[in-house]
């Protein structure tokens, strides 16, 4: 299974327009961003949205020591901001701190409790520190907050499918995916729930329209293999585990699957 909770994070980045083979590594950019924040802050010192700019450039660099500390000169300023709330949690989230993590985006939704992505943010937090009562609460906060708000449903589902309430699992990637039909990810843990309660065809089906949405996925092509053997199908197995085969070759992750993948095709 892969779960990709959404977050909201927007960093104010102004691309420059280069030949791609010139264009600078992704850190240098963000370095004269970096720079050039500073020296508009010191324009605007009580500006708490200079310091958040700043402290979200600081957060994709990897550098959150000083992303914290922007977060927190802009909070001095405006303690009621609560994005730079969002924002710091998210942070805490990166460096596995969740109970900071925690305070941060509970802080967030008390400022502005309709934002659902707040409180998905805050339920994320809580799913990870398994306190798994308050993230389903959380989780349907932000529902509330916006029912159309699909990362919400996926992330909800993929708390469920981690602890083995597929009922539930299905319930959610199915409402995440009637709000957004392209997303191949929430088609990809459908049809792996689907996998794990041995319902064949329709893990096929969820597994094939992942597959269509996204043909660069190189994992979908062994579940669809191992499926497809399921069926008996060993035309199409051998289809997919050579497309696998292929695209997997110099993927070290996918070392124990490609073993697997060899045995199937030799049998």
């Amino acid at each position: 299974m892969r779960t990709l909770p959404v977050f909201l994070l927007i960093f104010v980045l102004f691309l420059s327009c280069q030949p791609a083979e010139k264009k600078p590594p992704r850190k240098e950019e963000l370095s004269r961003e970096a720079t050039r924040l500073r020296l508009g802050m010191m324009l605007t010192p009580e500006d708490p949205t200079g310091y958040l700019e700043l402290g979200e450039v600081y957060h994709e660099m990897g550098e959150y020591e000083k992303a914290i500390e922007q977060f927190q000169e802009a909070l001095a300023i405006d303690d009621g901001n609560a994005q730079v709330h969002n924002a710091l949690g998210l942070v805490y989230i990166d460096m596995q701190l969740t109970d900071p993590a925690i305070q941060a985006f509970q802080k967030a939704t008390e400022i502005s409790p309709d934002n659902p992505a707040f409180h998905n943010n805050l339920a994320y937090a809580y799913d990870t520190a398994d306190q798994f009562g308050e993230a389903i609460e959380a989780y349907r906060k932000a529902i509330e907050a916006d029912p159309t708000f699909q990362d919400a449903y996926f992330n909800l589902a993929a708390a469920y499918h981690a602890r083995d309430q597929f009922e539930e699992a299905i319930r959610y990637y199915q409402q995440a995916i009637a709000l957004d039909e392209s997303d191949s990810d929430a088609y990809y843990n459908l049809a792996h729930v689907y996998q794990e309660t041995e319902q064949v065809d329709l893990a096929i089906r969820a597994y094939e329209k992942s597959r269509s949405l996204n043909p660069e996925d190189t994992e979908v092509y062994y579940h669809l293999a191992r499926m497809y053997q399921k069926q008996e199908d060993r035309l199409t197995m051998k289809r997919y585990l050579d497309l696998f085969l292929e695209r997997a070759a110099d993927l070290p992750q996918f070392q124990d699957e490609i073993e697997v993948a060899k045995q199937m095709l030799a049998q």
